[in-house]
């Protein structure tokens, strides 16, 4: 939850950043009578087409532009190895690096490559799971390799927003 609060912090003041910047505001003084002085510790605009967004307004655009790219914000980490009856079986974790955003079913593109470092195959597999901001999910899959796999590429696609 703090860490929740820490971002909701700083991008309130990212937001008032980039408007002032903006606006055209520089460290020269400006003798319009609607300015405030830059060291002034008022976060509130004097021109009204300047509205201070709430932390809601804040969340929810974040949590719009989270949705709209779940590839950016999950990461993640895999290994792979040949069992006893010849299979191959990834096991890895998924970490959702999102603040506010909940993915499920996360599409991985699994390439197989020879020793020769050519692309064999590309398949797409789902990692049927809920995927929580903030969390790391593990996930194990069992998969028929072709024989002259020597490595396994495996990246995260996309995945669906939970709602």
């Amino acid at each position: 939850m703090k860490y929740l609060n820490f971002i909701s912090v700083l991008l309130i003041l990212l937001l008032l950043g980039c408007n002032s910047s903006q606006n055209g505001s520089n460290s020269t003084p400006n003798n319009n009578s609607n300015s405030i002085p830059e060291n002034s510790a008022n976060p509130v605009p004097v021109n009204s087409s300047n509205v201070t967004k709430s932390e809601e307004q804040l969340r929810q655009e974040l949590l719009v532009r989270e949705r709209s790219n779940p590839s950016q914000f999950l990461i993640n980490n895999a290994t792979w190895k040949k069992n006893l009856i010849k299979q191959t079986v990834i096991e890895g974790t998924i970490n959702n690096t999102a603040t506010v955003a909940n993915f499920k079913d996360v599409i991985l593109n699994v390439t197989y490559v020879s020793q020769t470092n050519t692309a064999i195959n590309t398949e797409q597999i789902v990692v049927y799971e809920n995927f929580l901001a903030g969390k790391t999910t593990p996930y194990k899959i069992k998969v028929n390799a072709p024989s002259a796999t020597n490595s396994v590429q495996i990246d995260v696609k996309s995945a669906t927003p939970l709602k």
